[in-house]
């Protein structure tokens, strides 16, 4: 009888230690067949899938080769030298901030490719503001990349500044927290892309308020599983946005309370969107989804570079 339960507690043992070795060799084993999926990749193209984010995980995992970089690096100046001008939308300014990031990332200068200057294309702050919260959001991300020099505006154009950006987030943010295109309709992915782009001005007096709020709201609206929803579906696209805004404010997500909900991190949900080559939107649909795929690839990217002790996702300086 002896025997037997020294044998089950060993045998129990053996089953727990397999399952804390699992646990970083399965976010190793998920994350390189989602790499494997990118880089398999034929095309090295401009676009808000399959390029630009596609291009910045790998950058950031240090996987992108200096052919696909050189590559991207040629289509988007042709597809910039296409458009003619420095600002690639004539509605929307995300586009030039994603460009700035992609190029950025890849290695190129996006003061001067294609012919254009893509951080001009950024100089009119009404310009910015015509997309609410999201065009100040990633326009201060993509300033702020390599630390770029506010453009100087045209004579009829409003002048840009980053206290005016970081401002326009702050003037969004809702009664509980949390930020939304319209105020007060906080939504969690424009909460976390706030934090993002607030990041690096979080010892301000202001900010560090508006963050905790944030923060707290986070920490209240995280499922029982360590997930996140939006519009009433829990996915992962939400999942991979709050991990990136908590690493990029230095938050150890393994360790803080706050964002742990029955000993599941976010890292932990998100890693229970994988499929066989990358990460779905929804576990109701277990599908394949390239936009899916790229953000939790770069969110998990971003979980390794802040254990590597490494820059911050964004930060390209």
């Amino acid at each position: 009888m002896k025997l037997k339960r020294a044998f089950l507690i060993l045998t129990a043992a053996v089953i727990l230690f397999s399952a804390a070795a699992c646990g970083n060799n399965g976010l190793r084993k998920i994350y390189s067949a989602a790499e494997e999926t990118l880089l398999e990749q034929k095309e090295n193209c401009v676009g808000s899938v399959g390029g630009e984010w596609r291009i910045i995980g790998l950058a950031r995992s240090e996987k992108l080769t200096e052919e696909a970089a050189d590559e991207y690096l040629k289509n988007a100046a042709e597809y910039i030298e296409n458009i003619g001008k420095d600002r690639i939308d004539d509605v929307k300014s995300t586009e030039n901030s994603r460009l700035i990031l992609g190029v950025s990332a890849a290695g190129g200068d996006p003061l001067n490719i294609g012919g254009r200057n893509l951080v001009a294309g950024l100089s009119d702050m009404s310009y910015i503001e015509g997309q609410g919260i999201n065009g100040a959001v990633w326009a201060l991300i993509a300033f702020d990349c390599k630390k770029f020099d506010i453009p100087q505006c045209a004579e009829e154009e409003e002048t840009v500044t980053r206290e005016k950006l970081v401002s326009c987030i702050l003037q969004a943010q809702s009664e509980d927290g949390g930020f939304g295109l319209i105020k007060d309709s906080s939504d969690v992915d424009l909460t976390a892309m706030a934090l993002q782009a607030l990041a690096p001005y979080k010892k301000e007096g202001e900010v560090e308020t508006a963050i905790e709020r944030a923060l707290l709201y986070l920490s209240k609206i995280q499922l029982k599983d360590g997930e996140y929803e939006s519009y009433g579906t829990a996915n992962s696209e939400s999942c991979s946005q709050v991990a990136v805004a908590l690493l990029s404010m230095g938050i150890d997500i393994e360790k803080d309370e706050r964002f742990i909900k029955n000993g599941k991190n976010v890292i932990d949900a998100l890693s229970g969107f994988a499929v066989e080559k990358g990460f779905c939107h929804q576990k109701e649909k277990l599908v394949y989804d390239a936009m899916a795929t790229e953000q939790a690839y770069y969110a998990i990217t971003a979980y390794y570079r802040f254990k590597e002790n490494k820059a911050p996702l964004y930060d390209f300086t």
